[in-house]
Order: structure tokens, then C-alpha cells, then sequence
């Protein structure tokens, strides 16, 4: 329990990890430099594009696909179950496989919910919450093997650039991040840096 946030964390899931897409090929670092991409207004995803040469550009989701066939942003990041979802393949025949952010999906309950539950209700939401986030990272996983394949049926040209020079770039915003949250971010960031080096 959390008590300064008021929730329960119930279970966590995978919920895909974020790609980029451009109107140009991304073969390396070096091609992002100066791409217009649009961003959700968040640090770490504004992080992303500013540290690896790109231009970050805040923009509200509903309006990307338009952006796109615009040209008015020259590509975006999200994972690949959104690139489907908002058709932006249709817009955007570029397709960098970048991995820098891992979205996840939180199964929270409030505090005061939770604690009003009998003990043994509160094992049967949580046990539910678990087998949920369970199903919910398998159909991500699974999904996002078919959607590379799917892509590339749609004429996309996917790329894997060397993503060390991807996670060198980001070395600046990591050291930020563990000014502002202290020896709690520094711990943190050692088991992500443990788990993908």
C-alpha cells in the first residue's frame, strides 16, 4: 500500500514497448537527428526525442494521424498495438524497432476500497488482478510478433538500428532522474540497467 498515493498496486502487466516511426528510414542514431517527432507531453518520452538528436514535438494523440499525412511532424513513438490501432502504417512507411520505453499497465485499487474488503476477498481480487495482468502481457507479447509481420505486409520498411547508441544518449537524463529522486531512483534504475543492460 501506498499510503501518500492513497492505492493498492494489485499487479503490473506489459503493455508493449514504444517504437518510431518516421517518413524516413531510421538506419542509426544519426537519422534521428533534427526528425520532427511527436511526443505525449511526458518527461521520459520528451527525454527520448531531445537526447537522441531529435526534435521533440508535444502533441495530443487525436490529432497524429493527421500530423503524419501532413508532414507537419515527421514521425512518432508508441507501441506497435497503437500504431495499428490509429492506422498511422497507412501515413508513415518507416518503422525504427528503437525499444526505449516499456509501457506497463498498473492494476490499482484505492486504499480504502481495499482495506473495506474481508481478507479473503481481498486474496480473490488480488489473485484475479494477477491472473489478469497475466493474460494482458501475453496477448502483448504475442501480438506484437504478429504485428511485425503485419507491417511489413503493409509495405512498411522496418529497421534495428544499434540501440547502444540509443541508450548511450540517455546516460544525461538518467543521472537528472537520480538528482531528483534520490538513493530510491538510483536503486531503481540499477535493476533496469541489471535487466537490460
Amino acid at each position: 500500500m501506498d499510503k501518500d498515493l492513497g492505492v493498492t498496486l494489485l499487479s503490473q502487466a506489459y503493455n508493449g514497448t514504444r517504437q518510431t516511426t518516421s517518413n524516413r528510414a531510421i538506419n542509426s542514431i544519426a537519422d534521428m537527428k533534427g526528425l520532427k517527432l511527436r511526443v505525449p507531453n511526458a518527461a521520459t518520452n520528451l527525454a527520448y526525442a531531445k537526447y537522441v538528436g531529435a526534435s521533440p514535438t508535444p502533441m495530443a494523440f487525436s490529432e497524429v494521424y493527421l500530423a503524419l499525412q501532413t508532414n507537419a511532424v515527421d514521425g512518432q513513438e508508441n507501441p506497435l498495438a497503437a500504431v495499428q490501432a490509429q492506422k498511422f502504417y497507412e501515413v508513415q512507411k518507416f518503422l525504427a524497432m528503437t525499444n526505449h520505453i516499456l509501457n506497463d499497465q498498473l492494476y490499482l485499487v484505492s486504499n480504502e476500497t481495499y482495506k473495506e474488503l474481508p481478507e479473503d476477498l481481498q486474496k480473490v481480487v488480488k489473485d484475479a488482478a494477477e491472473n489478469a495482468a497475466k493474460y494482458h502481457t501475453k496477448l502483448f507479447v504475442d501480438g506484437e510478433k504478429d504485428l511485425v509481420t503485419f507491417f511489413e505486409k503493409q509495405g512498411v520498411k522496418i529497421t534495428h538500428p544499434d540501440l547502444v547508441p540509443f541508450k548511450a544518449s540517455m546516460k544525461p537524463y538518467y543521472a537528472e532522474f537520480v538528482k531528483q529522486t534520490g538513493q530510491k531512483g538510483e536503486a531503481a534504475l540499477k535493476q533496469i540497467e541489471a535487466i537490460n543492460p
